[in-house]
């Protein structure tokens, strides 16, 4: 397993836990600063992944409510909880704790080519993708991120005359697509400058190499998931190593990983192209007042205790299925809008197995996106 980051870290501790001895192979580099603001929808995995303790160790905290100022006339207050962590600190706690646990390291100048004898090379090595290009890249944007002396209640975006800015805790960044470093707030330190584009490799899993996090493919900061793809790439890298050592399905285990990636780009790629259009227009896009499930069932491969097998799901455009979407099971949103249903009912529905109501909110609008689900008021007028 090649990297030092978070991702490698989830990686091995998912590893450990279903018994085997990863090996982490690194360069010694030091993680870049600033702080993160993970969603709640990835406290989950964080719990399952048995990170708890290292978000302890690096000083996390858990801050309600996230300002969004992406639309200057329309600045609302996100529902939800939010975990504030400081990125490097996160990162070395969670490798300290998989070792620890008893995952084994080598810190060499020159990252090796694949081992041969090995089970899997999980390539973690972030946006470089060592072992992973070809890459394609969306952009060239960047971050400048500096440290102010002072800590925000809560997180915020806006937008600045060249791109957009963010705060969360002490750190401010300032993202761009000028070349030259933007000009520092009032009193701040300069902690670096990182590409802020999103960027995915072509070839997520081949042979015995998965990679994992950025260099499977790495978000814009805008999103907010960089984080949580880290950690949910890491666990679904994992069942795709245990179904391999079990002997299983190894063409359907790479056909799971390769749609996993996909789905995970495409929605965040939608996502960037809907925030544009949603400020262009000044407001987000309403819900019709009733949908109905208009999708398509059937088989494909889904991660279930660890381990790729064939099962049920939303089959979309494409090689590409669904199961679940933000810890809402889409099987379940099939029985729920099979007949029409108010908008405000299924959001009732969904925000009851315990999904934040703007999250939820923003899983039907990519049903309806997706043409998962279709507005009922349209069809019955067809």
């Amino acid at each position: 397993m090649a990297g030092e980051g978070i991702a490698a870290a989830a990686a091995a501790l998912r590893l450990l836990s279903l018994g085997h001895v990863p090996r982490l192979i690194t360069l010694g580099r030091v993680i870049p600063q600033g702080m993160e603001a993970i969603p709640e929808a990835a406290f989950p995995l964080i719990a399952e992944l048995g990170l708890n303790d290292a978000v302890a160790q690096a000083g996390g905290r858990i801050v309600d409510g996230f300002e969004n100022a992406w639309v200057p006339t329309a600045s609302v207050l996100k529902p939800g909880r939010w975990l504030h962590i400081e990125r490097r600190a996160f990162a070395v706690a969670a490798i300290r704790l998989a070792l620890a646990r008893g995952a084994q390291i080598s810190v060499v100048k020159r990252l090796p080519p694949i081992p041969r004898c090995c089970l899997a090379a999980v390539d973690a090595t972030g946006r470089s993708a060592a072992w992973s290009r070809p890459i394609r890249r969306q952009g060239n944007q960047a971050a400048d991120i500096f440290e102010i002396s002072s800590t925000a209640e809560r997180g915020r975006i806006e937008r600045a005359p060249n791109g957009w800015t963010y705060r969360i805790g002490s750190t401010v960044g300032v993202v761009s697509t000028q070349q030259r470093r933007s000009a520092a707030p009032a009193g701040a330190r300069f902690l670096g400058r990182r590409p802020a584009f999103p960027q995915w490799c072509e070839n997520p899993i081949e042979g015995r190499r998965i990679a994992v996090g950025d260099a499977a493919l790495a978000h814009d900061p805008l999103a907010g998931q960089g984080i949580r793809f880290a950690l949910a790439s890491a666990f679904a890298a994992a069942s795709v190593i245990q179904t391999w050592a079990d002997k299983g399905d190894r063409e359907a285990a790479r056909c799971f990983y390769r749609s996993f990636v996909a789905q995970a780009r495409i929605r965040h790629l939608e996502f960037l192209e809907q925030r544009e259009l949603d400020a262009a227009a000044g407001n987000p896009p309403l819900l019709p007042e009733r949908v109905r499930f208009s999708g398509r069932s059937g088989l494909a491969e889904l991660s279930v205790d660890s381990h790729i097998v064939r099962g049920r799901a939303i089959l979309l455009d494409g090689p590409t299925a669904v199961r679940w979407l933000g810890g809402v099971d889409l099987l379940q949103l099939q029985k729920l809008a099979r007949k029409p249903i108010a908008s405000a009912a299924l959001l009732g529905e969904i925000a009851a197995t315990g999904v934040e109501s703007g999250r939820a909110s923003a899983i039907l609008s990519w049903c309806l996106r997706k043409g998962v689900l279709t507005s009922a008021v349209t069809k019955m007028r067809q």
